[in-house]
């Protein structure tokens, strides 16, 4: 699948969810995202991957994208994979989806989610999401299900 997609893409909508693939199926599929995408959208739900896998993908973030929306529920990120995703997001962005759900980010990690979750609270349909176990740590959300992700 990684070898397949073309360069020139500009919107990339991928929901390949509990394939258990770990950190080497991140990373083949973050040094497979085209350059160019404006829009992505990766549901890779229960892919188990760390922090590892969770840097190779906020690295590849393309740099103009205007749209990233990501599920990455089940895999353990930890700290280091949270505040990753936190400093790897595009600075063109005008929305964001983000769920990371039982993903063990700690302390450390929610309060680098939390800044991020702020950030984003006053912008349309974006929204940030972390759940470990039954509590919620923090959200900023419009109705911030996962599969509101192929609404648009």
């Amino acid at each position: 699948l990684a070898r397949a997609l073309p360069a020139q893409l500009a919107d990339l909508r991928l929901d390949i969810c509990s394939r258990d693939v770990g950190n080497e199926g991140a990373e083949v599929l973050a040094a497979a995202l085209p350059c160019g995408l404006e829009r992505l959208a990766l549901c890779l739900r229960s892919w188990r991957f760390t922090a590892r896998g969770v840097k190779a993908l906020a690295q590849a973030l393309p740099k103009q994208a205007r749209t990233v929306k990501l599920v990455f529920s089940s895999s353990p990120i930890g700290p280091t994979g949270a505040r990753a995703l936190v400093t790897s997001l595009p600075w063109s962005l005008e929305r964001l989806n983000l769920s990371l759900r039982l993903c063990s980010v700690g302390p450390d990690g929610e309060r680098a989610l939390q800044a991020l979750a702020r950030r984003w609270a006053g912008r349309p349909q974006s929204w940030v999401r972390v759940r470990e176990k039954l509590s919620p740590i923090c959200t900023s959300l419009e109705q911030s299900l996962e599969w509101d992700l192929w609404d648009d």
